[in-house]
């Protein structure tokens, strides 16, 4: 479970997350950050527990930045671990009464260091028109081209309904599951 993950929220809030996990005395712990799409990014510590068949996580969330007035202060997350341990499917609460579901895939690292994580948000809100998926890994790669190459992106598409979760251009234009032609 240690290492960093990345993935959407829905629910009462609609944004992306990255949840970095690390185990210290034999406890998960770590720092959850939430990037809103209507209100300001959010942070919380997080302390999780597995369950002993590997197939559940359960955790608290506590310490939420900024403690501003209508920020929680402490929440809950629950899920189920699949895809071998690389995915998370599960809901969230906090003690504001805002809630939801969220998925997290885990970042599969590589021979480079990592780089420091920060969320770089670049919305974009198209009027009604109509793309290819290669027409969006061409707006995507626009959007990127003001960011250092070595960063792992993360995007998260919505389109009718429906988010797209992707870790990569590529991961768009091959998977079969999306329409060919996307209708604003």
């Amino acid at each position: 479970m240690n290492g960093t993950w990345m993935g959407t929220i829905d629910g009462t809030n609609k944004g992306s997350i990255s949840l970095m996990l690390s185990e210290q005395a034999g406890r998960l712990s770590g720092l959850i950050l939430v990037n809103d799409i209507k209100f300001q990014p959010v942070s919380a510590k997080v302390e999780v527990t597995v369950s002993r068949d590997g197939k559940t996580l359960t955790g608290r969330t506590f310490e939420f930045q900024p403690a501003i007035e209508g920020n929680p202060t402490r929440g809950t997350i629950s899920a189920e671990i699949l895809e071998n341990g690389l995915e998370l499917r599960g809901e969230w609460k906090t003690d504001i009464g805002t809630q939801g579901a969220f998925v997290a895939f885990k970042r599969v690292e590589d021979s480079k260091p990592p780089a420091p994580t920060a969320f770089i948000s670049k919305p974009a809100n198209l009027p009604p028109c109509r793309l290819g998926v290669n027409e969006l890994a061409g707006l995507l790669s626009l959007m990127m081209k003001d960011i250092a190459p070595d960063v792992q992106p993360a995007f998260t598409v919505n389109y009718r309904g429906s988010t797209y979760f992707k870790t990569s251009i590529k991961a768009f234009t091959e998977d079969r599951a999306l329409p060919r032609k996307m209708n604003g």
